[in-house]
């Protein structure tokens, strides 16, 4: 059997395809329903860090440097986000008495660190994408990454933003939520 012989347009279609990206991060395949909660999560963060006053691109360019002004600010985003997500609920104070209260959406330190992997893996697959495409000799250095389950798999600077967590673990502790 003779060897394949290639079709020099499909050839160049897919030169074309994987030279911008080989190796520089290609998104896998996700559920639409993980990438509508992906998808609000980094909006949330862009309403932010717009709120804030902070360029969302140079913040994390400036986060993968190990900036401690970019390490602060995605603590103050943590902060932000618990202390925003509330939400209204009954209950029921006393026998056939209804009352309305605002209570934490987070209910576990293990869901701020959720969210910051999300955040930080949405600009890891933007943000440092572009950068990886303009620096392809230096791509390893512009990666973000946390996974919450995985502490082995994150790198420096993003996991500098979790130590503020033990606090958040700390404040749980004292108000009764799970720190789990």
């Amino acid at each position: 059997m003779a060897p394949l012989q290639f079709n020099t347009s499909v050839v160049n279609r897919s030169k074309s395809k994987y030279s911008q990206t080989a190796g520089l991060g290609l998104r896998p395949r996700i559920a639409d329903r993980t990438k509508a909660k992906r998808d609000r999560i980094w909006a949330t963060w862009l309403n932010w860090a717009k709120s804030a006053n902070i360029d969302s691109d140079q913040h994390w360019i400036d986060l993968a440097r190990d900036n401690t002004r970019a390490i602060e600010m995605s603590q103050a985003f943590l902060n932000s986000y618990y202390e925003t997500s509330k939400k209204e609920v009954t209950t029921l104070d006393e026998p056939e008495l209804e009352s309305r209260k605002l209570v934490h959406r987070i209910n576990s330190a293990t869901t701020l660190e959720d969210i910051w992997a999300i955040v930080t893996n949405e600009a890891n697959a933007t943000v440092m994408h572009r950068q990886r495409l303009l620096e392809p000799g230096r791509a390893w250095f512009w990666n973000l990454s946390y996974s919450s389950r995985e502490p082995g798999s994150t790198n420096k600077p993003a996991y500098k933003v979790v130590r503020y967590l033990q606090s958040i673990v700390e404040m749980a502790e004292e108000l009764g939520i799970s720190t789990t």
